[in-house]
């Protein structure tokens, strides 16, 4: 995962994924949520996800 430096302002795109996710997740369930659906809902593109988060890594 990326980290912003401290002492900056967190990116609004970050802050609506995180905020979207965390609102889909307990309202269906995190085994029923797929990264496009948090995409979509949260109107960033997919290489602005992919730029704040390493998904199916490790």
């Amino acid at each position: 995962m990326v980290r912003e430096s401290s002492g900056t302002r967190p990116s609004e795109a970050r802050l609506r994924l995180l905020g979207t996710a965390t609102r889909v997740f307990y309202a269906v369930g995190i085994h029923s949520v797929g990264v496009d659906r948090i995409i979509a809902e949260a109107k960033v593109t997919r290489a602005t996800f992919y730029r704040f988060f390493e998904v199916g890594r490790g």
